[in-house]
């Protein structure tokens, strides 16, 4: 997906659902870590298309991947929150689906189970759209691995990225926009 964060609807609604067995953040930055990867690449393959390799496959999702996921969930995040506190006024941009994440605690198992479901759902959502996903890398030599819906990248673009937009929009509007309005 052009917009990496289109890859959060496919994962909010576990920690909508159940908020005491996931860590949104970890969810998170698991469902956009692999896509770390493609800006590096692009100086070294052909086209756009092309700039997957361990990050999207299956093994980089279970190692790589959720290692990097946990770390910035664990190490980056609650500085940057008690950097972010104390400078923004409005305390509902720390609130999401109900739950305050300030206070919010998973274990870490929940919390490598979060990122781990994250990192996953990335590179499986990728297999719709995409027309080259290393998802066995490297065990096997077909690396162009793909379900592209309808066999055409411009309609399964369409569905996939207007799909997520449309349910990224409707999660903020009810899990995070309304409830402000409510109080």
């Amino acid at each position: 997906m052009p917009v990496l964060f289109l890859h959060w609807p496919t994962v909010w609604p576990l920690f909508k659902r159940w908020p005491a067995s996931f860590n949104l953040v970890a969810l998170s930055i698991g469902a956009v870590i692999p896509d770390l990867e493609c800006p590096f690449l692009f100086a070294f393959v052909e086209d756009r298309w092309h700039a997957r390799l361990f990050m999207h496959s299956l093994l980089g999702a279970f190692t790589l991947d959720l290692l990097l996921a946990v770390a910035l969930t664990v190490w980056f995040v609650p500085p940057l929150l008690r950097w972010s506190e104390p400078r923004i006024a409005n305390k509902r941009l720390f609130s999401f689906a109900g739950v305050d994440l300030r206070t919010h605690r998973t274990g870490m198992a929940a919390l490598a189970g979060s990122a781990l479901a994250g990192t996953v759902s990335h590179v499986l959502l990728d297999v719709l759209h995409h027309p080259y996903n290393p998802l066995t890398f490297p065990l096997s030599q077909y690396y162009g691995f793909n379900l592209v819906l309808f066999g055409d990248l411009t309609i399964s673009g369409i569905i996939m990225q207007g799909g997520m937009l449309v349910l990224l929009t409707l999660m903020l509007h009810f899990w995070w926009w309304s409830p402000a309005r409510k109080k």
